[in-house]
């Protein structure tokens, strides 16, 4: 995997962003971004992945230490830290659905309420 900058990232997302629809223009398709292009149709989905490591070592924050025991006896082996940062993405989702999802299409996708790989307009969280 390539690690880049945020800026960098930020410039090739804006790249894509305006080629794809050219590029796809020129063998007669369209492209679009939207959340939720056609009505009465499922929108596209929204996910996030998170890492989160110690800047020094670079180390996974989010498994138990080796050794550690499961606080949680839950088994799935992660750290007090894991359970706390899922803890303060639930408390703060719709803040977070708000800069993530900003427009009237993303409102729409969110609301829509198709149960086909959803939960409707709730949030969810797996240990993938």
């Amino acid at each position: 995997m390539v690690v880049r900058g945020q800026l960098a990232v930020g410039r090739h997302v804006c790249f894509y962003h305006t080629m794809a629809p050219q590029v796809a223009a020129r063998h007669g398709f369209n492209v679009t971004f939207m959340a939720k292009p056609f009505e009465g149709k499922t929108g596209t989905g929204n996910h996030l992945h998170f890492h989160v490591a110690d800047v020094k070592a670079g180390e996974n924050l989010f498994p138990l230490k080796k050794g550690e025991k499961d606080w949680k006896d839950d088994r799935l082996g992660y750290s007090k830290l894991a359970y706390h940062f899922i803890g303060g993405l639930q408390k703060h989702k719709d803040a977070i659905c708000a800069v993530t999802s900003p427009t009237v299409n993303c409102y729409r996708s969110i609301q829509s309420g198709e149960a086909v790989y959803s939960s409707g307009s709730q949030y969810t969280w797996t240990p993938a």
